[in-house]
């Protein structure tokens, strides 16, 4: 129920957000072309807010990501390559270090807002909804079991578990990973990919108009799932483990909110200098 609701849920949300930001809001909603420009224009405010606060994830992220990655290299990675080959396998350490953070980066290229559709349809909702003289009822059909076929939809769901951890597995084998180095690979790109996961959500609780998938975004998501549950699996297990993100609030969110509020104080500083020449 939850899920159905929460799908469904985005017009409702940023009409929440309107109220909240603006409570003489309803003084306007007897008058119908005023309140529905003021939730347009609500909505694209959420559509910025969303944007930002996506663009600092993927920001705190990296940092998580490449922070712990190093922390996981100097306890792990390089005291069982010098006790077991008696060298630094370099191959491994250097692409577990970079290649999470850099694909945390590009999953921020998959993550696209809603656009002008979406913004008419949440407008047009909201005015069927309190405007529409025509009382109309809603209602939420529960999916029916699919029997046999879901037997089957779950053998082919973990065939695709299997395959894909197999390909990429076979293919670290190749590149001289030890079995430590493909543990801590897995590790961290399950991470990456249910970090990327949560930060999209931000964007799906706005989003009224689904588009088609095509055949890149089925093959993508193919691949992409499996790590997806997995990383969902880890944050649940160590979820209170949470010692590097609050180091990283401490060194990255703190000083950044400082400089922000200083540059804010300080461009007021010059404008209340220029109003006194």
């Amino acid at each position: 129920m939850v899920r159905l609701i929460n799908k469904n849920g985005a017009p409702l949300r940023i009409l929440k957000r309107l109220i909240d930001d603006y409570p003489e809001i309803s003084n306007s909603f007897n008058d119908k072309v005023a309140f529905l420009s003021a939730y347009e224009a609500q909505t694209e405010k959420e559509y910025k807010e969303v944007s930002k606060r996506v663009n600092r994830g993927i920001i705190k992220s990296i940092a998580f990501l490449f922070i712990t990655k190093v922390i996981v290299g100097l306890a792990i990675e390089i005291p069982y390559d010098l006790y077991v080959t008696g060298a630094i396998i370099w191959l491994p350490l250097v692409v577990n270090l970079l290649f999470p953070p850099v694909y945390m980066a590009a999953l921020k290229f998959s993550m696209k807002l809603p656009g002008h559709a979406n913004t008419a349809a949440l407008r047009e909702y909201i005015e069927r909804l309190f405007y529409d003289t025509k009382q109309e009822s809603y209602y939420i059909h529960a999916k029916p079991s699919s029997g046999d076929s879901s037997a089957l939809l779950n053998i082919m769901y973990g065939t695709m578990f299997i395959f894909v951890f197999s390909l990429v597995t076979l293919r670290l084998w190749l590149w001289d990973f030890a079995p430590v180095h493909i543990f801590i690979f897995f590790l961290f790109l399950s991470t990456a990919s249910f970090l990327g996961f949560r930060l999209s959500r931000m964007i799906r609780e706005l989003e009224m108009v689904t588009t088609n998938q095509g055949s890149i975004s089925i093959l993508r998501d193919f691949l992409y799932t499996p790590f997806i549950l997995v990383g969902r699996w880890i944050s649940d297990k160590y979820a209170r483990v949470n010692v590097v993100a609050l180091i990283l609030d401490m060194a990255i969110e703190l000083p950044l909110k400082t400089f922000l509020r200083l540059t804010r104080q300080w461009t007021q500083f010059l404008n209340d200098k220029k109003d006194q020449l």
